[in-house]
Order: structure tokens, then C-alpha cells, then sequence
């Protein structure tokens, strides 16, 4: 019965008179990554109890050409079950390929760990944006930006943003000038996928809002997150975890809370040169809460340089005397890409 499910599942699929020494020179591989396919391993296993060499190989031939870029992989492992049903001279490449794999991979990482802060590898963009009015009152707005996104190997993402914000009026009658908005914000996500699907993140995040009643804020949390969706096109993921956040007001008194946050974000290629991105975040505290949320509309101009449209709104249902609970700041902003 076995033997008749496992060439069912296998039909239609036929061998190749190449080698397997002659296809491993069609392979496409990038950063090593040893792990098999879910199931694979089962499925070789559960061929050799049946006893039939013929379909063993067959269902291991067949593997390779399903799971290219495992190739190597799945014919070691086949080797580990059943020695005896395996072309020797092709585990013999196969190991010559893995080593070469490796040592690849490793001068890839040292070449990278010696740029370690070009700008490329980190997709840096630096935004800014100014605007003037006058008459009465002149009035000069200010808006800069620094965003860097890299990944290391297949499991760790660093993720930095950088915003400052200054807006400054000036009586032209009096000369006497007032400053409306002064705010600097860093934060930085480090992220872990172990799994497929499923990571960790700890985000800290620094602000500095000279009207929020507070000198500084510094948050940080360490959640579980979910990939909801992953393509070039369209990526969506969702995190939740506590953390602490710890506050001093401009009266230099400092306390720390406890809190659990809630984070996610979604970005849309909605075309070559339209890209739409949106992080949200909710925080609860035992005392208060917090709503953020962070909307920008970017338009590619040429392959450096982007027009940029956002947004960020915050809310906190607990704020000091005199500040208001609502936060919001819009920008527009050109854009350069490294």
C-alpha cells in the first residue's frame, strides 16, 4: 500500500538521463540554508521501508527537480537513510558543492561585515522638507528624515527610523519669535525569524516633544510576531508583547511603567513607482494608554530622488496639565534614495 500511495503522489514525474554531478552545475543558491523542504525527510524515509531501491530512487530524483535549490541537500540526506541505494560519486560532489557553498557564504558575510555601514546594504533614505509663509507672521516649517532597513544572513532585520520635526513663527511687527513644534523621534526594531512564519522583535523607541509636557520618553518591548503576508508586492506582519516605558517631565520628575504593546504594518508596492506604507501601534498601561500610527504615500521620481506624502497621529488618554491627548504632524518631503 505504501509503495502504491507513494507512486501515486509521484506520477507524472520523470527521470533524466543527466546525472545528478551534471545538474548540480544548474543550481541557483544563495546564503546556505541546510534545512529540507517540510515533509521531504518523511517521505525518503517511508520509500526506503518499502524496500524498493527503484522507487527510492525515483522519489529522489524527483525531490531534487521539485526542490532545486535543496538539491544538494535532499541527496545527503537520502544518503543518510540508505547508503547502499546511492551513487557514491554523486555524494562526492554533492559534499564538494556543499563545502563550496559554505565558503561562499563566508566570504560573502566578511565582505558584507566589512561595509558594515554602507549605505546601500542599509536601503537608507533620507527625506527633508522646508516651507516658508510671510506676512503678518512668518512662519518656517522644517521636516527631516533617516530610514535604514538591512537584513543579515536569512533570520536577523535591523530597522532604524529617524524623524525631526521644528516649526518656528515670528511676529513681524514685534520681531519676537515663537517656536510651535520642536520634535525628534528614533526608534529601532530588531527582528529574529527562527521560523517560517513567526519571529521575535524588540523595538526601543526614544521622543523628545518639547510641547508634550515631557523632557524625554524611552520605550521598549520584546514581542512575538506574525508574517500575515510576504511578497514584493505586499507585506503585512503583526506583533505583541510588554515592555516598559520610562518617563521624565520637564519638571524632572521620572517614573516607569509596565505596558503591553501591540504593533503592525503593512506596506504596497501599488506600482513601479507608487509605494504606500502604514505602521500602527497601541500601548496599555495601568494608568494609560496610547495610539499611534504612522501613514506615508511615496512617488518615485527618477531612480535616486522620491516625492513623499505623511502623516503620523498620536493619541494618549493620560497627558500632563496643560498638553492636549491629540499629536498630529503632516510632512512633505523629497526623498533620497542611496
Amino acid at each position: 500500500m505504501k509503495k502504491a500511495v507513494l507512486f501515486l503522489c509521484l506520477v507524472g514525474c520523470l527521470m533524466s538521463g543527466r546525472t545528478f554531478a551534471s545538474e548540480i552545475k544548474l543550481l541557483n543558491i544563495g546564503l546556505v540554508d541546510e534545512s529540507l523542504p517540510s515533509g521531504v525527510e518523511a517521505i525518503l524515509k517511508t520509500s526506503h521501508a518499502t524496500g524498493d531501491k527503484t522507487q527510492f530512487q525515483i522519489i529522489v530524483s524527483t525531490l531534487q527537480k521539485t526542490f532545486e535549490d535543496k538539491a544538494v541537500y535532499i541527496l545527503l540526506k537520502a544518503n543518510q537513510i540508505a547508503p547502499e541505494w546511492v551513487n557514491q560519486q554523486d555524494v562526492k560532489v554533492a559534499k564538494q558543492t556543499r563545502d563550496t557553498l559554505v565558503r561562499t557564504a563566508q566570504a560573502k558575510k566578511e565582505e558584507e561585515d566589512s561595509r558594515i555601514f554602507d549605505a546601500k546594504l542599509w536601503n537608507m533614505q533620507a527625506e527633508l522638507g522646508a516651507g516658508n509663509t510671510t506676512g503678518d507672521t512668518s512662519e518656517t516649517s522644517i521636516s527631516a528624515g533617516l530610514s535604514m532597513k538591512r537584513k543579515f544572513g536569512t533570520k536577523w532585520e535591523h530597522i532604524l527610523d529617524f524623524d525631526y520635526d521644528l516649526n518656528r513663527s515670528k511676529n513681524d511687527a514685534t520681531g519676537e519669535t515663537e517656536t510651535k513644534k520642536k520634535r525628534f523621534r528614533a526608534k529601532h526594531d530588531l527582528l529574529w525569524r527562527p521560523w517560517d512564519k513567526m519571529f521575535l522583535v524588540n523595538h526601543l523607541e526614544f521622543l523628545s516633544d518639547a510641547f508634550s509636557g515631557y523632557d524625554h520618553q524611552i520605550l521598549e518591548t520584546l514581542g512575538i510576531g506574525y508574517q500575515i503576508y510576504d511578497k514584493s508586492t505586499f507585506k503585512a506582519r503583526l506583533d505583541i508583547g510588554p515592555g516598559l516605558r520610562y518617563n521624565k517631565l520637564d519638571s524632572g520628575v521620572t517614573d516607569t511603567e509596565f505596558l503591553g504593546r501591540v504593533s503592525g504594518n503593512v506596506f504596497w508596492k501599488i506600482s513601479d513607482s507608487l509605494q504606500f506604507n502604514d505602521t500602527i501601534s497601541y500601548s496599555m498601561a495601568q494608568n494609560s494608554n496610547r495610539f499611534e500610527n504612522k501613514f506615508n504615500l511615496t512617488s518615485k521620481i527618477n531612480s535616486s530622488l522620491a516625492a513623499r506624502l505623511g502623516f503620523d497621529v498620536k493619541h494618549d488618554s493620560v497627558v500632563p496639565a496643560g498638553t492636549a491627548n491629540w499629536d498630529t504632524i503632516g510632512r512633505i518631503t523629497l526623498v533620497y534614495d542611496f
